[in-house]
């Protein structure tokens, strides 16, 4: 958890809560591959523990981690655990997962709010150099461009070579590629590789089948106030991988399985609008036109309408 953590209520930041809602209605459809039951899911929950509470309630997971580096905050976050099933480890991440039991199936989701860096490749590697097979790896970073003098030459390109090692840059970036949504695509690119190479290392020398695939099935992009990116999937078995190309995610729209990103964006509709929209949905064909509402905010939501939050204030 960092100083912007502190400052930052995730229960209210909608693209957020649409994308944590749109991430578990996806871990639903591993029953097809076991017991939910016998996930354990690792996360990184602040003071709030957002996706520890929906998960669990969701999912039936009961064995969950969640990983601290500011021991000096540990009262405040055990003050907010929601349920005795969480345990907190402080440390930082790359070393938290060394300690961990990796030898029951995972859903773990680094959820960072800083960019790549060697650090957060370093957590990667560890993690899919060990975790079992099902096992999912999510991983959200801050994807906003540096800021830069115009004056100085390929300065965004540089800071990220710094950051993450020159030698991770994907051959052929240019600082043209960084701009805009750019450095999303740029960083997707790495932490995919990143894994891939790591696979390749554990795989050397085992037969084919006991081998260990990975396949993306997340590549979410939106802002709610920062530009963040995240990447993940599941690391797979030879039998189990054709049925996940199969059938096992693929009626779900945000599922993306390249680097072409799936954009969460925000309709901005009243909620008399909304509740309207909702008494259309779901439609196949496109929605009639509203001149009362903007048309590409009314597709948005038909998009992402299961998944929209509803906010209220009350007295509790």
């Amino acid at each position: 958890m960092t100083d912007k953590d502190k400052r930052i209520s995730y229960n209210v930041r909608v693209a957020k809560t649409i994308e944590r809602k749109m991430l578990v209605s996806s871990f639903h459809r591993l029953v097809a591959l076991g017991r939910l039951e016998d996930y354990q899911y690792v996360g990184m929950g602040a003071y709030y523990f957002s996706d520890f509470e929906l998960i669990h309630k969701s999912l039936g997971i009961s064995r969950m981690t969640s990983i601290e580096w500011d021991v000096n905050e540990a009262k405040r976050f055990t003050a907010n655990v929601p349920f005795s099933c969480i345990d907190i480890k402080f440390g930082e991440a790359s070393d938290v997962i060394t300690e961990l039991d990796l030898s029951v199936p995972t859903i773990m989701w680094l959820d960072y709010d800083g960019t790549l860096d060697s650090t957060k490749l370093l957590c990667i590697k560890r993690y899919c150099a060990d975790a079992v097979e099902r096992s999912l790896l999510i991983v959200t970073v801050s994807a906003a461009p540096e800021q830069i003098r115009e004056e100085k030459r390929d300065e965004r390109l540089n800071k990220l070579a710094q950051k993450v090692g020159r030698d991770k840059i994907p051959p052929g970036t240019t600082e043209r590629d960084l701009p805009s949504w750019g450095t999303a695509c740029v960083l997707q690119k790495i932490i995919d590789a990143e894994i891939r190479e790591t696979l390749e290392q554990r795989n050397a020398g085992l037969d084919d089948g006991d081998k260990v695939k990975y396949r993306q099935l997340f590549n979410f992009i939106y802002a709610d106030n920062v530009q963040m990116l995240t990447v993940g999937g599941i690391l797979l078995s030879q039998r189990d991988t054709a049925l996940v190309d199969d059938r096992l995610f693929k009626d779900l729209p945000f599922i993306q399985t390249g680097s072409d990103a799936y954009r969460i964006r925000v309709p901005v509709l009243t909620l008399r609008e909304r509740r309207y929209l909702d008494t259309l949905l779901p439609l196949r064909d496109k929605l009639p036109v509203f001149k009362h509402m903007p048309n590409s905010d009314v597709e948005w939501y038909k998009e992402i309408y299961r998944y929209f939050p509803t906010f209220a204030e009350t007295n509790i």
